[in-house]
């Protein structure tokens, strides 16, 4: 079967992307097919091992189709490994080595392919000259939490913009990246052929390195409530987008309407002590959809010291988080 040239190129370079769907898809093949099945297993293997699948250029189509197909195979294998909370680590190891694999071809790739890619997964940049321009509120939604270097107050931001190298922008991409191909996984083993599970049992699964009960869920949220009962001077707006519509949004999953209400009922309070701002509802209208929109989470206590710490003190927070 021919693919068109550039189609295919884009495809096995972002498996997870549109265009990969559609040529799965054209294939029309229900059957097990060993070539792909052996792909898979490297693929799995390596990102179980290594934490990272290499990325390998080539112009030959059947070898990209390999690299193309694969990944459907890689995603049923590590589907069918282990049993929960052991299987959301596993997929989640998964999702970090792909996404890898792809922000390695996104640094070598055209720009017009990362604005290709940053449009189906939702970045939305600017480049001017050699300088990619993301607002800070995209920014803090992507970046790499593993990675000191890539902390927002580590950047060169100026107005609301950080500006970035196109290296370090293919980095900021690993996070969306993961998300869209986390989305689907792990896949119910009632749809997986047997000979997937029979296949990922011999594969060498790696023990997770930390408490697997803690993978059943995040960071406590807690101490928000207590922040909210102290009015913030300034930094209200970082606290808006990085803290209260996340929370309102995505932990407490109040509607727009509501969250818009609670938040608001807080600026008011953060009036008193000091009235200048300009946050507004529609302001804090958009930052609740946005969030609900991306399922963003709010910061954690020990970001939001780093973020707003100057501002109040987390004194009487951290007394909270202790009693617990």
């Amino acid at each position: 079967m021919q693919f068109d040239e550039a189609k295919l190129d884009f495809a096995y370079r972002y498996p997870f992307s549109s265009e990969a769907k559609e040529i799965i898809a054209s294939l029309e093949s229900s059957k097990v097919e060993e070539k792909y099945l052996k792909a898979g297993m490297i693929r799995v293997g390596q990102a179980f091992a290594d934490s990272e699948i290499p990325f390998t250029k080539t112009t030959v189509a059947d070898m990209r189709l390999v690299y193309l197909v694969s990944y459907v195979y890689a995603r049923m294998l590590v589907s069918a490994v282990g049993n929960s909370p052991v299987t959301t680590y596993l997929v989640n190891k998964y999702a970090i080595a792909e996404a890898k694999r792809c922000s390695e071809a996104l640094a070598a790739d055209t720009i017009q392919n990362m604005e290709r890619l940053g449009k189906e997964i939702g970045i939305n940049f600017t480049v001017k000259g050699d300088t990619f321009e993301l607002p800070f509120y995209e920014y803090v939604n992507v970046e790499p939490k593993s990675n000191k270097e890539y902390a927002l107050i580590n950047q060169q931001l100026e107005k609301g913009i950080v500006y970035l190298t196109k290296k370090r922008m293919a980095r900021i991409f690993e996070e969306a990246i993961k998300r869209s191909i986390l989305k689907g996984l792990p896949i119910d083993l009632k749809y997986l052929p047997p000979e997937i599970i029979e296949s990922s049992t011999k594969l060498k699964i790696p023990k997770p390195k930390i408490n697997p009960n803690a993978l059943r869920g995040g960071p406590s949220t807690d101490w928000i409530e207590k922040l909210l009962e102290i009015p913030l001077p300034d930094f209200r707006h970082r606290a808006v987008n990085l803290i209260l519509a996340p929370y309102f949004a995505n932990v407490k999953n109040l509607d727009v309407d509501q969250a818009v209400a609670a938040i608001m009922e807080y600026i008011n309070k953060c009036k008193g002590l000091n009235p200048q701002t300009d946050i507004t509802d529609s302001y804090v209208r958009y930052q609740v959809s946005y969030a609900k929109k991306k399922g963003t989470k709010p910061y954690s206590l020990e970001r939001a010291k780093s973020l707003i710490g100057n501002a109040i003190d987390f004194g009487a927070v951290e007394k909270k988080e202790e009693k617990k």
